[in-house]
């Protein structure tokens, strides 16, 4: 767990203590001196963890003190020691971490005699830098991403938990530590709440964050390359899984600048699908010629040319994708649009033996509907008919297959009938122009 505490005069700490026993086995907690004349309040505040630590053995507990510098502070760090040191002591006896143990962090300086005398007596100290700087010799560095030091360092302890969850195959990998951040008498959820004053985070207003903390963090040489590829890469995927497509391909994008060219494949692969599911087609042919080659990459290929009326393209790419062996539902829909390509293509018979192929398995209202369509337009009005009353008992509620239907009963001079499904149609649908053309003929005949 993770607890930030903004430490001045109007501190609540009896709020505090009354938090402490839900923290975790092993938490570490960041406490924020903006003003020299608080530091009094640091040992009160060190003593309450100690008197907790003594009650709870089984406890660990990192203390980060944050603060600007100012010389002098020896005396200072030899109090806080005095305070620590039976915990520093019972881990070396027993050859454990200590269950108390202090990190100081600085803001922009730290003198080289303060550093050395500083890890004689505590873990090595760490520093707040400014984003420009460059240089340094310490260990463990944060950068300043933001104006307030307790946003700095907070976010960019997330982005460290990112890093480390995305090596990992969790399903929960943007879940971030456990956090309670106290500025006076409030207390407040995590950063992201704390940034903007909320005393609750809704589930969906959690995980935003990331997206935003990655945009700033991304310049500063945080992370490498392919760290920074990696992390685009995961919160892009879990945008498209969510139907979110067109923010994840702004994050695809930003991985394409990052990844290797033995990666770029699967991110075409991606940005090739979301562009077909937003119907710019020509974009999506453009990267799924560069993806890396499975089922959906002829499916989509073909799926786009389709809609941009190239049906020998399309064809040809869902021939393919028709090819791997796959499960039922996976083929249904690759079917469907094969089977239109086809009879676009005046490929009539080829379509009915595909669809005849799929209704082995499963009856479905539109492999009924294009064998209809296929059979009348190869005159076999009988077959047709069938094919469509089919699909009206699967879909009483399609208002083309009745309009089918009646055109189908009408080339059998089957009048009655044709002129019941015909004016059925319309009760479906009212703005079936051709139908009531076809009603008026076969009533004026």
């Amino acid at each position: 767990m993770e607890i930030y505490i903004k430490l001045n005069k109007k501190f609540d700490f009896n709020k505090f203590v009354s938090k402490l026993p839900e923290i975790n086995i092993f938490s570490d907690i960041y406490v924020f001196l903006n003003n020299f004349k608080y530091f009094e309040l640091l040992f009160n505040l060190l003593k309450e963890l100690i008197k907790f630590l003594n009650t709870y053995p089984f406890l660990y507990l990192r203390l980060h003190i944050i603060h600007p510098y100012k010389e002098n502070l020896e005396s200072f760090y030899l109090r806080v020691y005095q305070l620590v040191s039976p915990f520093y002591l019972e881990g070396y006896n027993h050859q454990i971490l200590p269950r108390l143990m202090v990190f100081p962090i600085f803001l922009f300086t730290l003198p080289r005699n303060l550093k050395d005398f500083l890890e004689t007596y505590f873990f090595p100290p760490g520093i707040i830098l400014d984003k420009k700087t460059q240089n340094h010799t310490l260990e463990r560095v944060f950068i300043n991403s933001h104006k307030d030091p307790l946003l700095s360092i907070g976010y960019q302890n997330i982005l460290l938990n990112l890093l480390e969850n995305i090596q990992s195959s969790k399903i929960d990998w943007k879940v971030c530590n456990p956090m309670m951040i106290l500025e006076e008498e409030k207390i407040f959820p995590c950063i992201y709440a704390y940034e903007r004053k909320l005393s609750y985070i809704h589930e969906e207003l959690c995980n935003k964050c990331l997206y935003r903390l990655l945009k700033k963090f991304s310049p500063l040489g945080l992370i490498d390359p392919q760290e920074l590829a990696t992390l685009h890469f995961r919160l892009a995927l879990d945008l498209f899984e969510n139907k979110n497509i067109e923010m994840a391909l702004k994050y695809f994008y930003e991985t394409l600048k990052f990844a290797s060219s033995d990666e770029k494949e699967e991110i075409y692969y991606y940005l090739g699908i979301g562009k077909a599911q937003l119907g710019d087609y020509a974009s999506a042919i453009k990267y799924l010629k560069k993806a890396k080659i499975d089922h959906n990459t002829y499916f989509y290929l073909g799926f786009s040319f389709f809609q941009k009326n190239n049906f020998l393209k399309a064809k040809e790419n869902l021939e393919k994708a028709l090819n791997f062996n796959l499960p039922l539902e996976e083929k249904i829909p690759i079917v469907i649009y094969l089977g239109h390509t086809y009879k676009n293509l005046g490929l009539y018979e080829k379509a009915i033996n595909l669809c005849e192929e799929i209704v082995k398995y499963v009856e479905l209202e539109q492999i009924f509907n294009l064998m209809g369509t296929c059979y009348f337009k190869l005159k076999a009005y009988d077959k047709a008919v069938e094919c469509f009353k089919k699909a009206i008992l699967i879909d009483p509620f399609c208002a083309i297959d009745y309009a089918n239907l009646c055109l189908s009963l009408k080339e059998l001079n089957k009048r009655e009938e044709a002129i019941y499904y015909g004016e059925k149609a319309l009760e479906l649908n009212p703005e079936l122009e051709f139908i009531k053309k076809i009603l008026r003929e076969i009533k004026n005949d």
